[in-house]
């Protein structure tokens, strides 16, 4: 039990550090290529961070030990546990939560990057910068972001349309922002504390 309660600890603090990375207006060390690239960035993560989230709470809520806890938790933080447990085992969710860990979290596979040139748009700007730095030279690759953007998709339905696939994915994301600083607060007030 105390193995996957430190993992959630430490998800949960690189889950901090992934929103704030997302929602900061500016970040001027990381915003060098755009805003959008380094916001996006950060909301990547958290898909390969909500992946391990999920595999700590399913692995948690099969412990001994934890359910003997949980059969102790407040009926507000049971019913939250048991939503986010149902949110993050969900089939639904869980296959669209690993393809985009996988086209776009911790990974930009071949196949992602096939599908972001197939799909790019016909409008898309690319921009490529060079600038020198020191006695030397770097690049700035904008263009990049566009790519992924369009990686987004590729995980869409085919009866849905690309706006709806996008609203969904980022209402999915909203979702599980909750639920995670549901669990994480719940295994403070609930196990942590009360120890």
């Amino acid at each position: 039990m105390a193995v996957q309660l430190l993992r959630l600890c430490v998800l949960y603090e690189d889950f901090q550090v992934e929103v704030s990375g997302a929602m900061a207006d500016n970040i001027a060390t990381l915003d060098a290529t755009s805003l959008e690239t380094r916001r996006f960035y950060f909301v990547r993560r958290q898909c390969a961070t909500f992946m391990e989230i999920s595999g700590a709470l399913k692995v948690l809520n099969a412990n001994r030990a934890f359910k003997s806890c949980k059969s102790q938790f407040s009926p507000m933080g049971l019913k939250q546990w048991d939503e986010a447990v149902k949110f993050f085992s969900d089939v639904d969710n869980h296959a669209l939560l690993k393809g985009m860990r996988n086209d776009l979290g911790g990974h930009f596979l071949d196949s992602t990057a096939e599908f972001a040139l197939d799909n790019v748009s016909s409008d898309a700007v690319g921009v490529l910068e060079f600038y020198r730095r020191g006695t030397g030279a770097d690049v700035k690759i904008k263009f990049a972001y566009e790519f992924v953007a369009t990686a987004l998709i590729k995980q869409k339905d085919a009866s849905q349309t690309e706006m709806e696939f996008i609203q969904e994915a980022f209402e999915f994301m909203r979702d599980a922002n909750g639920h995670v600083i549901n669990v994480v607060h719940i295994v403070f007030a609930e196990v942590l504390l009360k120890r």
